[in-house]
Formats: structure tokens, C-alpha cells, sequence
């Protein structure tokens, strides 16, 4: 999948993408574009290089900056580029890029007629050999009139993306970004066939999980809906039955947490989704993130209904949250919120001696965890409501005994006011 997204300050940019990207399955076979600089490295204190590596997808940046010059220049995707990080670059200008089967002529720094001119002129260089057809011509802002018809007259872009509109007129067949997100369905399905849903990777080579035997390929040439974990590969697409079992404790979030894929009809389950023999299902993968998994299976088997594996892992962030540490070093650990907070979840059952949760913790209709001891639920929601404020301050107000409102916890977010509170879960008596 290939992302398309404008110009902006720093902060505003990288705010958008995080919430854009939250939900989404990405990796870097993913490819966003930053139709300018968008702070990316402002000074030597104020980098955002990380960040951006984060969001999941290969970054491209079109602008040039001082300090982003000071980055060695490599060759990727068929265009020469600055690598700030394993998967950020910033595009020279004038360079094509290839991802996915697609070409993207980028320019940037562009400022006035005449120099538009002259570094069109070096940008027609880099598609020689092209037959001078592009796909996408991207900008960070407007080219001028002459310069525009020229580039348009030689290269005959299919589509033309600018960074900002800065107020400006809007050329015809031009699309303007100023804070969205364009998505153009591209995947990279590998260069060579492979058919087969789970392989291993050694030594740069790939292997048959189930004959061991060595097959044509290596992992780079794995499609992009193979999920990999520990050196093995799961397909993601033709998935046709899923499971889930919860972490064995609560010390680690997915560490011993399994999500169990079959490629070859419906197999039987028992309670919380998990599978009924486990040896009946065709790939199990450990230690990964659960919720990531998820969602690769929304974006690559979409007919699969998923919310009881959903709810399953609704139940795997809650029995994390139940570690006594929490109660022991609350200022010291981090906490978790539901990754589907949307979804229908029974409440949450211990998985050893299976008893109920007694308290929930919610931010309006959400809830964010529930929890079989009132300390940990209080103390999950002071930790949430500090780590969520733009001060690190909260106000706590505690209620009756005799009221199902343990507490609520006030604070302030993205300019506007939150409130988290703990309840008591009613239970028919």
C-alpha cells in the first residue's frame, strides 16, 4: 500500500500520522510520502527521525534541509537518497522513485519561475529511459506556469500531487494536500510466486516449514502479507479459521500470548476463543503482537469475522494490567489500553482460577481495562490519567462507599478536558 500526505509544521504532521496510522497494518513494504520536509529534523535537539520510523511504513520526505544534508547519500528504489534511518529517507530532488511497480518523479525546493525551470530541467534528466511517462509527479508546492507545461509536456504525469495550495490557485488535474491522508492500493507481491502460507527463513534462503526442504526465494521476495516472527513467515491472506490463547502471566504483555492461523476450512474452539487441539491448526505464532496480527488479517482476509479473536485480546491487555507490580511500583510500569475498545467484550475472566472482574476503568463509553482488585484499577487510572495529561497533572475526586463510582480523574489532553473513571461492575445477583 502506498500513502500520500502533505506539508505541515513538525508536531501538527507527525500528530496526524500517529492517528492515522494507530490502526492500520503497516510494515516498511509500506510506503508513505511527505510532500515536503515536515520538520523531520528541525535542530540537533529537535529530531523527529524516530517517530517517523515508528509509524510502520518505508518514509519518504521530498525536502532538503541543512542538517538533513549532512546524511549520507545512498541508492534505494532505483532513485538516490539520504538515509536518516533504516526506513526514512529524504528523496534528492529530481530523483524517480520505483516502489510496487509504480514511478513517482519527486521535486522539491522548488521558489520562482526561473529556478523551477532550471531544476526542471535537471529532473527530466533522471527519466530518460522512461519513455518519459511517469505515474505521479509529487511536489511539495506549486510549480509556475511555464515551468509546469514543460514538465507536463515531456513526462505526461497520470496524476500530479502538491505538498500545500498556500492560497494559491489551484492548477486543473492537481490534487492539493494540506491534512489529509491518500491511500492508493499498490501491494507488493514479491518477485517470485510463493505459494506456500508458512515458510522459515536461514540464512538469507527460505524452506518448506512442513517438508524443511530449501524453496526458490528469500525473504525479501516474500510478499508483503507474510507475518514474520522468530524466522518464520505466516501468510496473512487465505487465512480461513484464527484462535488465540492469553499469556501463560502478566509480566509480559505477548510474551507467551499465541495466535493461531488455518489455511484449509473451520476448526473447533473452546472458551475465550482458544483452539480446542492445538496441533490441528497450521501455523502458531508466539511472542508476536497480538493486535498487529489483527490487523493484517482485516487488511488481507477481510471475510473472516474477527471479534471474538478481538474480545480474546481485549482480555490478553487486561490480564497484563493485573500484574501485581502495578500495585507495587505503580509510578515505575507502563499500562495498556484495550487495542479494541469497539468491540463487544464479556467481561474479563482471570485465566488460572477464573475469577470475574470487580471494576472497570473507563473514558466515557470506552473501557480501557477492567481489573479483579480495586488498587490495581485505582492505581491504573492515575497512571493512564498522568500519562495522558499535557502536564503530567490530574485532579481525583473518590465517592461514596455506598456509590457504584469509585473515583474519577480530571485532567486536561490535546486542549480539552478528560475524565477517566473506576466503577464497580454490576453483577445480576
Amino acid at each position: 500500500m502506498i500513502y500520500i500526505t502533505g506539508d505541515g509544521p513538525g508536531d501538527v504532521v507527525l500528530k496526524r500520522l500517529k492517528k492515522y496510522f494507530k490502526n492500520r497494518y503497516t510494515t516498511d513494504k509500506d510506503y508513505l510520502f511527505v510532500l515536503g520536509g515536515a520538520g523531520i529534523v528541525e535542530s540537533e535537539e529537535n529530531c523527529r527521525i524516530w517517530d517517523y520510523c515508528l509509524l510502520g511504513p518505508t518514509v519518504f520526505f521530498l525536502e532538503e534541509s541543512q542538517l538533513v544534508n549532512r546524511f549520507p547519500v545512498v541508492t534505494k528504489f532505483g532513485a538516490k537518497c539520504r538515509r536518516l534511518y533504516r526506513n526514512v529517507f529524504q528523496i534528492i530532488h529530481g530523483e524517480l522513485v520505483t516502489v510496487n511497480g509504480l514511478s513517482f518523479l519527486t521535486l522539491g525546493g522548488l521558489s520562482g519561475e526561473e529556478k523551477d525551470l532550471g531544476m526542471i530541467e535537471c529532473a527530466l534528466k533522471h527519466v530518460e529511459g522512461q519513455d518519459r511517462k511517469i505515474d505521479y509527479l509529487l511536489s511539495p508546492r506549486k510549480i509556475n506556469g511555464q515551468a509546469f507545461a514543460r514538465l507536463k509536456q515531456e513526462v505526461s504525469p497520470s496524476r500530479y500531487f502538491v505538498g500545500r495550495s498556500e492560497g494559491e490557485a489551484r492548477q486543473s488535474k492537481a490534487r492539493f494536500f494540506d491534512d489529509e491522508v491518500l491511500e492508493i492500493k499498490s501491494l507488493f507481491i514479491g518477485s517470485r510466486p510463493i505459494t506456500y502460507p508458512v515458510v522459515f527463513g536461514r540464512d538469507n534462503s527460505l524452506y518448506n516449514e512442513e517438508t524443511r526442504r530449501r524453496i526458490k526465494g528469500s525473504p525479501n521476495d516474500l510478499p508483503e502479507w507474510y507475518y514474520e516472527a522468530s524466522g518464520f513467515y505466516c501468510s496473512l491472506r487465505g487465512v480461513t479459521d484464527v484462535a488465540f490463547t492469553r499469556s501463560l502471566t502478566s509480566n509480559h504483555l505477548d510474551k507467551d500470548a499465541c495466535v493461531y492461523l488455518h489455511y484449509h476450512g473451520k476448526l473447533k474452539h473452546k472458551d475465550l476463543f482458544e483452539p480446542a487441539n492445538r496441533e490441528e491448526w497450521d501455523a502458531r505464532v508466539y511472542g508476536g503482537y497480538a493486535a498487529k496480527i489483527v490487523l493484517g488479517l482485516e487488511k488481507y482476509s477481510p471475510h473472516l469475522k474477527l471479534d471474538k479473536l478481538k474480545a480474546a485480546v481485549n482480555h490478553n491487555y487486561d490480564h497484563y494490567n493485573q500484574r501485581v507490580e502495578l500495585f507495587w511500583f505503580p509510578d515505575f510500569q507502563d499500562i495498556v489500553q484495550r487495542p479494541f475498545p469497539e468491540v463487544k467484550t464479556p467481561h474479563y475472566v482471570e485465566r488460572h482460577s477464573r475469577e470475574k472482574a470487580q471494576y472497570v476503568v473507563m473514558e466515557g463509553d470506552i473501557v480501557l481495562s477492567e481489573f479483579l482488585e480495586e488498587e490495581n484499577a485505582v492505581n491504573y487510572a492515575r497512571l493512564y490519567a498522568k500519562s495522558r495529561s499535557s502536564d503530567k497533572s490530574y485532579s481525583e475526586t473518590p465517592f461514596d462507599s455506598d456509590s457504584d463510582i469509585i473515583s474519577t480523574y480530571d485532567f486536561e489532553s490535546d486542549n480539552r478536558a478528560r475524565r477517566i473513571v473506576v466503577r464497580r461492575l454490576p453483577y445480576d445477583k
